[in-house]
C-alpha cells in the first residue's frame, strides 16, 4: 500500500499547510507558538492496487517550547567555598546543567561544594517539560578567587619621637586589598591603603 497524506495549518502553529504528500513516513518539525499544548490533524489516504482506502486521521499533540530559564550563582566566591547554581521552579520541568571540569546535574539548585579554581567558567542550564527543550541559558562567568596572602612589609626601628610611621603592606596573589589592625591605641590614616601612615599614641 501506499499514502497521501494531508495537514492543515492550525492556529499556534507556525508550520504551513500540507498537501498530497506521498512520503512514506511522516517527518515534520512542529513549532507551537502558544503558551499551552495544541494539536495538528493529518489526513490519511491509502492507496492499494490504486484504488483509495477510506481515509483516516492522525492527530499529533504538540507541546509548546519552555520558556528560557534563568541561571544564576552566587559567585564570585573563595576557593573552597560552596558554589551555588540557582533558578526558579518549572511545573513538571527536569532540569540540566553542565559547566567546567566535566560539571554536570539534574537537580533544579546543584551545589559545588570546596570549590577550586577548576570550577571557574560558565555553566549553562535546559530545562524540559512534556519532552521539549528550552533555550539553552547561561550564568555570567563564575569566578572562584584565590586568597592572597598578606605581607605587612619589613620590620621598621623608629625613634619614639616620629610622629607617625609610613607602612608599606603588600598582598601578594589573589585579588582585593587588606586590612591594617593593631593591638596598640594607635591610629592609621587608612585601614585598606597599603602604604597608610600610622600614628602610635
Amino acid at each position: 500500500a501506499t499514502y497521501i497524506w494531508s495537514r492543515a495549518a492550525e492556529p499556534g502553529i507556525s508550520n504551513p499547510t500540507v498537501t498530497n504528500q506521498t512520503y512514506s513516513t511522516i517527518d515534520a518539525n512542529l513549532f507551537n507558538t502558544l503558551a499551552v499544548a495544541t494539536h495538528v490533524v493529518y489526513i490519511i489516504t491509502p492507496f492499494a492496487n490504486g484504488c483509495p482506502g477510506e481515509k483516516f486521521f492522525y492527530v499529533v499533540i504538540v507541546n509548546p517550547q519552555p520558556i528560557k530559564p534563568v541561571a544564576n550563582t552566587n559567585a564570585p566566591i573563595c576557593v573552597g567555598s560552596t558554589l551555588k547554581l540557582l533558578t526558579d521552579d518549572v511545573a513538571n520541568g527536569a532540569f540540566m546543567w553542565t559547566g567546567p571540569n566535566g560539571f554536570s546535574s539534574t537537580q533544579q539548585n546543584p551545589v559545588i561544594p570546596n570549590a577550586g579554581v577548576a570550577n571557574t567558567g560558565v555553566y549553562s542550564l535546559t530545562v524540559t517539560v512534556n519532552g521539549c527543550s528550552s533555550e539553552v541559558a547561561t550564568t555570567a562567568q563564575v569566578e572562584v578567587r584565590t586568597p592572597g596572602i598578606a605581607d605587612a612589609g619589613p620590620d621598621q626601628i623608629v625613634c619614639i619621637t616620629d610622629p607617625e610611621i609610613i607602612l608599606n603592606g603588600m598582598v601578594n596573589g589573589g585579588r582585593g586589598t587588606g586590612v591594617w589592625s593593631t593591638q596598640s591605641a594607635g591610629i592609621f590614616s587608612s585601614l585598606t591603603d597599603l602604604q597608610a601612615h600610622y600614628t602610635p599614641s
